[in-house]
């Protein structure tokens, strides 16, 4: 179970986390380990537990137990009392501090747990992390045994260390809202690349779309402190530990400008009229959408491939100011102009629920005025992918989404459409070259690029780039054909396209050297600071 509500996240039931599911043994008390983040002295948790149904009118306080610094988390423990074989437990963890509380009341969802009649080993079952969409991670799964001591927990935690795998942090920069702020010039984004978090010599940095020298950045991932010079004439990034964003400044001396840094998700999706999805009434009002993806109306609907590119960026709240979004539709097969409603023109929301026992990310959409059109009409599908309202969910790792979505007018006329997809890999990112003697390429975005703009129409799908268009003087220069399709690792490094044609991410000298050598076909990018 995780929660997170007033800024602070409270989970269990995890690998770095182990707590009571499902059937126990009745022979001793059960532990109850609880992580919060971030970490803060005043934290006090408590376990509130019942045998009776829907009723949790005990509780037990939970002590201290040890620090994560480089997660920013914070560990309790709390044993539940014995319980008779055959009852069935319910409970759940409340972490209060200073007036702020998580969960929120109207989230208290129970865990269950039932004692068994007939005592057995047992072995906790296998979970899968949480892992917020802030962040591109292939982060392993672990199974908790034995007793809960705190040796086991760093044990764990040790491991996690060590078995962190790649991960990249996709930043879309925008000025803070605040008097007297600078107005000079900032990035667009700020890309920090980690092939392996172990080795840190390999990590790559891209202020908008240059490579920044690796001897004039640093990266502390104990304080998620990120700094570089040159670029922007420098700045400064505080990465969030959950991976949602980031705050800090850009500039050098007294000319600083303050600046947010939100997170981007693209999904390439698929769509389908006649899916089976539905409104949800209260008398006459419409209330929700509802969508069944494991029936066989979903399954058996006529899918579109790739239809729509739904493309947002979320940007964290401070204090008593809510998040922001910005949201960009694209019609893949009518290839009309891309719809991103204006700031105002819409509400958003990306909260956690659960679906079927899982943890899930819901997304919401909802125009307040009626979408353009979207010319033409492919057949068999939706005139349109630009919906009124919008609902899906993500899965925890925000790599796969469905949902449906609103179009030709307001609920419950409008017309409903499925939507299921899943979200370009943020892996594959940085230039990359066919040959030493090749131009290099850029990979941005989820698109292709040259000098810092696309080249030919091109698309991340998953682990696949996509393109077609190329011109005869770029396909000359960069040793690619005018359309293919190359297929990468999954850490992004490398790929091949099944006809011989293979790319290699360049490091950081490797790339500014080789953009350099091909200066004429990158001015912008190699005119940079």
């Amino acid at each position: 179970m995780k929660f997170a509500h007033d800024g602070m996240s409270l989970w269990y039931g995890t690998p770095d986390a182990p707590a009571p599911t499902e059937i126990v043994t009745p022979d001793e008390s059960q532990t109850v380990i609880v992580a919060v983040h971030p970490i803060d002295a005043s934290n006090q948790v408590d376990i509130c537990y019942g045998t009776e149904p829907g009723m949790m009118d005990q509780s037990v306080g939970a002590k201290w137990l040890w620090n994560d610094t480089v997660g920013d988390v914070q560990y309790f423990q709390a044993m539940l009392p014995a319980f008779m074989p055959g009852e069935r437990v319910a409970y759940t963890a409340v972490c209060r501090r200073a007036g702020r509380q998580v969960p929120h009341p109207d989230q208290m969802a129970p865990t269950c747990f039932e004692i068994q009649t007939t005592p057995s080993a047992m072995t906790s079952p296998d979970h899968t992390p949480t892992i917020l969409p802030g962040v591109n991670t292939p982060m392993p799964t672990a199974a908790s045994t034995g007793s809960l001591n705190r040796k086991h927990l760093y044990k764990v935690y040790k491991q996690r260390l060590q078995q962190r795998g790649s991960e990249v942090y996709e930043l879309v920069i925008k000025r803070m809202d605040a008097p007297g702020n600078s107005q000079r010039p900032i990035p667009q984004s700020v890309t920090l690349l980690r092939p392996n978090p172990t080795q840190s010599s390999h990590d790559q940095l891209f202020v908008d779309q240059t490579p920044v020298p690796r001897e004039v950045w640093h990266y502390d991932a104990t304080d998620r402190i990120l700094s570089w010079e040159g670029a922007d004439e420098g700045g400064r990034l505080h990465l969030f530990h959950d991976g949602t964003g980031a705050v800090g400044v850009v500039g050098s001396g007294m000319d600083l400008a303050s600046i947010s840094a939100g997170i981007r998700a693209r999904f390439s999706c698929d769509v389908a009229l006649n899916c089976g999805a539905k409104y949800v009434t209260s008398g006459s009002a419409v209330t929700d959408i509802t969508w069944a993806p494991t029936s066989d109306q979903w399954k058996n609907a006529h899918w579109q491939t790739n239809r729509l590119l739904l493309s947002y960026t979320y940007h964290p709240g401070s204090g008593f100011q809510p998040p922001t979004f910005t949201f960009d539709f694209q019609d893949q097969i009518t290839d009309g102009i891309p719809w991103d409603p204006t700031q105002g023109a819409f509400e958003a929301a990306l909260q956690l629920g659960t679906r079927s026992s899982q943890t899930v990310w819901d997304l919401t959409f909802k125009s307040v005025i009626p979408p353009p059109l979207d010319p033409g009409s492919p057949s068999g599908g939706p005139d349109t992918v630009f919906p009124q309202w919008l609902k899906a969910v993500e899965d925890a790792a925000a790599s796969r989404i469905d949902g449906a979505f609103v179009i030709d007018g307001e609920p419950p006329h409008g017309t409903l459409v499925g939507l299921q997809g899943q979200r370009a890999s943020g892996m594959i990112v940085g230039y990359y070259q066919t040959a030493k003697s090749a131009s290099p390429f850029g990979i941005f975005h989820g698109q292709l690029m040259l000098n810092g703009q696309p080249a030919g129409k091109s698309q991340v799908n998953g682990n696949q780039l996509h393109w077609t268009g190329l011109s005869e003087a770029y396909q000359r220069r960069t040793g690619l054909p005018e359309s293919g399709c190359l297929v990468f690792r999954r850490d992004g490094g490398s790929a091949q396209d099944g006809n011989g044609l293979a790319v290699q991410r360049l490091h950081t000298t490797g790339a500014i050297d080789a953009i350099a050598d091909h200066s004429d076909l990158h001015p912008d990018v190699y005119g940079e600071p």
